[in-house]
This record gives structure tokens, sequence and C-alpha cells, in this order.
């Protein structure tokens, strides 16, 4: 039985920083429990964005995320945090919440939460239009009008939208389809439906590499029509989300698991492709509410390495690097400190030559044996040999320009997941969960966290 490797916990979260970002003074200040730590804002002169004609929003949200990432202190960040749960599902939407009363302060999303693989517009109705702790209901939608591709895109809008409102900082992943796959919708009809819903993008394919993808995507290929409809989708969440937020698409380009990645197309082609979702995106489809993330592998050995893929200065805001430890669980946590310390180097010195922002785009506690009756592969139910691994990522990543790191999903108890969970709150209030709350709630205590409450009012000021 689970329940049976539950504890109950000891430690109470009283994290209390307050960040306050005053772009008119030119300085963004963090108060903690030692002091206060003031950080000059950049210039408008002294950096530029991929979209020139961005809102002022997103200058904002890039002085934020580089003063951020030039302070002592770290945005803790989870893809999925509002979609997905290992703990008690009507006990809150988010896992953190129920740990600290907090949410993380970046929250991501994939393009599959609204293309009716992760998130729905009938689950938002089902689900999140009550008021629950730490949650005021949201509006429904209106299914019964709209196309289904198109409330599912203004479902995930709308959780979006609340995510930024709760005071995090928001970013959008893309796992793409293998778009040579991609079949027409059933009950598609030209010219009557609308036209980002000629094709089912619900398959998942993007680990599928046959065919010259990268290629054919591209303006004359075979499944450029397919892609753009793709595009078209993505450009119209951006819109109905109206705030500024990073797209993060073509991750993990330096490894070949992803149609998009090195064994499967040459560097150019990549940046060529990479060109091509930037420039459709703000001027075929006029979003201007977006910063570009490139995030790679861990597989790059020195900047110059880095650089062999990555797509241009004038693509590009913020780099990243996604890397996962499978070592810790093994007893082998150095080796995976080690390799970690040496990319955040990489990282330090490529974001510093070409002035971009910098972040740990994803990482986690990963694992080469999943626990007995479940296919974890992430944490384990119990016998984690680092109980304190989050306070250890944030031991490098706040020596280092990083200013977030994000984790992947909590999808489940019995699947995979990347923070403790609680599974019901005892009568004097303590937690009853996975072994690992405590070292969370230490992780959540640690000065140098930066989480949503702690921002929010400096959040709400761009957004």
């Amino acid at each position: 039985m689970i329940k049976d490797a539950y504890v109950n916990s000891k430690v109470l979260p009283l994290n209390n920083n307050k960040v306050v970002f005053d772009e008119k003074a030119g300085v963004l200040t963090v108060t903690c429990a030692s002091g206060t730590e003031t950080v000059k804002l950049l210039s408008d002169d002294e950096f530029t964005t991929v979209d020139k004609n961005c809102d002022s929003s997103v200058r904002s949200l890039y002085k934020y995320m580089d003063a951020i990432g030039r302070s002592k202190f770290v945005m803790f960040g989870q893809e999925n945090n509002l979609q997905c749960k290992a703990g008690d599902r009507d006990a809150s939407h988010s896992d953190t919440f129920d740990l600290t009363g907090d949410y993380p302060a970046l929250q991501a999303f994939d393009v599959l939460s609204f293309t009716g693989v992760e998130f729905s517009a009938e689950r938002l109705n089902k689900q999140y239009t009550s008021d629950i702790p730490g949650w005021k209901a949201l509006e429904k939608i209106d299914t019964a009008s709209l196309d289904k591709t198109v409330a599912d895109i203004y479902a995930a809008a709308a959780l979006a939208r609340r995510a930024i409102e709760l005071g995090g900082v928001f970013s959008l992943s893309a796992h793409m389809p293998n778009f040579l796959f991609s079949k027409i919708r059933e009950g598609y009809v030209e010219g009557v439906s609308p036209a980002i819903a000629k094709y089912n993008y619900k398959e998942y394919t993007p680990n599928r590499c046959e065919g010259k993808v990268v290629l054919e995507v591209m303006p004359g290929g075979k499944a450029n029509d397919a892609f753009t409809r793709y595009l078209d989708i993505v450009a119209m969440f951006a819109k109905a989300v109206e705030k500024p937020f990073f797209f993060r698409p073509l991750h993990e380009n330096t490894g070949s698991w992803f149609w998009w990645g090195a064994d499967h197309c040459s560097p150019d082609e990549f940046k060529a492709l990479w060109r091509y979702i930037v420039e459709y995106l703000r001027d075929t489809k006029g979003v201007h509410n977006l910063l570009y993330a490139y995030s790679p592998g861990s597989e790059n050995k020195d900047a110059k390495e880095y650089g062999e893929r990555f797509p241009g200065d004038d693509l590009v805001d913020l780099v990243g690097v996604d890397m996962y430890d499978p070592e810790t669980e093994d007893g082998e946590g150095d080796v995976f400190f080690e390799r970690f310390k040496s990319q955040l180097a990489i990282l330090d010195e490529f974001s510093a030559a070409h002035k971009k922002l910098m972040a740990v785009t994803e990482t986690g506690l990963a694992s080469k044996r999943p626990d007995e009756d479940c296919h974890a592969t992430s944490i384990h139910l119990t016998g984690n040999l680092n109980m304190h691994w989050h306070s250890d990522i944030l031991d490098y990543a706040s020596k280092s320009k990083a200013s977030y790191f994000l984790l992947w999903a909590n999808f489940s108890k019995y699947g995979t997941y990347y923070t403790p969970y609680v599974d019901s709150a005892n009568e004097d209030g303590t937690l009853f969960g996975h072994e690992m709350m405590d070292d969370f709630i230490r992780y959540y205590n640690d000065e140098r966290s930066i989480f949503a409450k702690h921002q929010a009012e400096a959040v709400k000021s761009f957004s």
C-alpha cells in the first residue's frame, strides 16, 4: 500500500520574501530574512528583444528576469503545476500549494495543453469553475457554440492567465507532433470549420523521427500546411493570453529523441526551422507578447559547441539547458552536480557573450528504475537517497545567472512526479504524505527561493 510509506510533516512554510520591481526607479529589490538585495535594472539601450515591435510589458518581463538572474535569488518553476497532481485532487489544483500555500514563480504548459492531450475546455468546466482553497473559480468556456479546437485554446489561455494572476511568470513549450503523420480531423469541413481545426494533433508523435520532417514542414514541403496550422493554434493561444510570456520550441535539439534533433537535421536546417517559427509568429501572425527561449540538452562540452545550433542573436531572448539527474538516486550525486555545475558555467559564458537571459529550462531528480507497481522514472515513493535534492539545485543555480529552474510535471502518484506531495491534512494542521515533504518545505523556506506570492505584486506591475 502506498499509504504505508507516507509520513507526517514537521516543518512549516515560513518564507516571507518580498520582491519589488520598480521600473521607474530602475531597480529590483528583494527583501528576505537576512536583509535586502538591490539590483539595478537594465536600461532600454542595454538589451534588444527578438521582437522589436513587442509589447512594452515584454521588455519589462525581460528586465525582471535579467535582474533576478543577477541576484542570489532563483525562481522555482514547474511544468503543468495547475493541470496535474500526485496528491489529493480535491484539496487544491497544485501539489506545491498543498505543501507551501504558494505556487511556482514560473508556471509552464506545453502546446499539448490545447491540442486535447493534457487539458481541455471540458476539463476546465468540470474542475476549475468552483472556488476551492487557493483558487477562485474561472468562468466556464462556451463549448456549445465554439468549435472544440477553439474552445480548448481558450481554456488553456484562461488557465495561463490565472497562473500569471497568481504571481507566476509563464512559459510555453511545444512537443510538436511529426507533421508527416498529421491527419485531417474527423468532421472538418473546408470553408466551414475554423481553419485551425483542420488537423488532429492529439496523437503524441514528436519522438517518431521517420522522414525528413524538418525539411518537409518548410514552405514547399508536404507537411507545411499541417505545420503552419499548428503555429496558427499557438498564435491564437498567445493572443488569447495577452500577457507577456516565454515560448520555448524545439527543445533538447542536441539530442536525437525528437524529430528536430541532431541526428535528423543539420545545424543550418535547424536554424532555418527556428527562424521560420519566429518569423511566422511574429511577422505573419502579428504575435507581439513573446520572448523566445532556446533550450538544448546537456550534450555540449563548451560554449563553442553550445553555439553550433544556436539560431542567432536576433532570434533568441533566453538561453537554457535541459538536464535531468539519473545518478543521484543511485548514490552518485556528486557526478551529476559536477556535470550540472559545468553546464551552468557554459551557460554563464554563453549568455554573457551574447547578452541573453539564462535559465535551467528543465531539470528534475530522475530514476533508472521504476517503483514496484508504478511506472515512475523520477522521485521514488520511499528510499530516496538525496532528500535535499531541491536545495542542492538551488545552491548551484543561485551562484549562476540562472533566473529559474523548471521541474517537470507531477503526473500522478502512480506515475512520474518531480516534487513530493500531500495525501491529506491532519487535524492539527500538519501534513500526511510523501517522505520528502519536509525537505521541500525547507527548500521553500530558503531565503534564496522565489515563489509566486513573493513576486505577485512585482509581476502584476508589468502584466
